[in-house]
This record gives structure tokens, sequence and C-alpha cells, in this order.
């Protein structure tokens, strides 16, 4: 998608968990991809490089082949950026009202990465590597997964029911978590 161009995703399947599919090779968005209708979700499985805007307006955006993005991301309140299956990174802005949901794979977050907004960061499973000027979400969910990397972390609100924190690549150790508020440690073992 070229600069200053607009892709405005208004598919809305008949009840939430239906979609549909942008399938194979590479989406580069230097203009705007836009979700702006819809309780259902796109998946996308072509690697997604975004040096432009993504905005996911409404239901979900599902990043599963991979990319990057340099340019702005914007997930609004009540819906959802899940990231899985694939290597994602982020340096760009990250404007976050709505869930972040890193369901598998890897996703890194690399100077300079800047990080805003009142919605929830759920790592629920795979990889998060926070590294460069690190991530400060209102509310933190480790439901699986794992939590690493050099940069701080800074939540008001850490929900840790399983995964980790910390991984054992000496490259990735030195990181800091914050937690400003409420946490809930649960588990056993």
């Amino acid at each position: 998608l070229a600069a200053g161009q607009l892709f405005d995703d208004q598919g809305s399947g008949a009840v939430a968990g239906s979609g549909r599919n942008i399938n194979q090779g590479i989406f580069n968005n230097a203009g705007t991809y836009t979700k702006s209708a819809g309780v259902d979700w796109t998946y996308i499985s072509a690697v997604f490089n975004n040096t432009g805007a993504l905005n996911v307006n409404s239901g979900m955006v599902r990043l599963a082949g991979g990319g990057s993005s340099s340019g702005s991301i914007t997930v609004a309140a009540g819906a959802t950026l899940q990231t899985e299956s694939s290597t994602f990174a982020v340096s760009g802005s990250l404007s976050n009202a709505g869930t972040l949901h890193l369901y598998s794979g890897t996703t890194t977050f690399t100077a300079p990465m800047s990080y805003s907004g009142t919605g929830t960061v759920n790592v629920a499973g795979g990889l998060l590597r926070v590294q460069g000027n690190g991530l400060d979400p209102v509310t933190l969910s480790m439901t699986g997964g794992t939590l690493s990397g050099a940069g701080t972390v800074t939540v008001g609100t850490l929900n840790w029911t399983s995964g980790t924190m910390g991984e054992y690549e000496a490259s990735n150790f030195g990181g800091t978590t914050n937690v400003m508020g409420l946490a809930t440690l649960s588990g056993n073992g």
C-alpha cells in the first residue's frame, strides 16, 4: 500500500469469531490500513511491514506472518491487535486503548519504540522481548509465554497467572519490571 493510500477494512462477519484472510506474500504498508468495522477478525498471514499507520478500530487484527512496524500502530478501546506464529518487531509508536494480545511467536519492542494508552497488554504465549525504551502499560496480564529483554517494564496492574519473566540468553538479561499498583500472582507448583 503506497504512501497516502488508504485500505479500509470494513469486513463484518455475522458473529464474532468469523473473519477474512490476507494470505501469503508480503504486505508493505506505507499508507494507512484501518480495520474500521465489525466484531470479527482479519487474519494476515502475509509478512506485514508497516512504515505507515495500522489502525485497529474494531474487532481484531491477527498478525501471523511476521514483519515489522517502524510506523504507527493504534488500537482503539474494545479492539484487539494479536501477534502470533512468527516474529514481529516494533520500533515505531504504539497507542493502545484496547488489547495487545501476544499469542505466540516472538514480538520485540526496540528503540525508538514509544508506547502509550490505557489498554491491556496480554502475554498469553510466545515471547515478548522488551529492548530500548521499555514498556509502560496500565495493565499487564501474564497468562503464558515469556516476558524478557533488557528494557524496563513499568505497569500499573500486574496479573500473573502463568508464564515466565526472563530468559536465559545473555544478551537479554538485565530487564526490570516495576509494579506501580496492584499485583496479583497466582498459580501452583
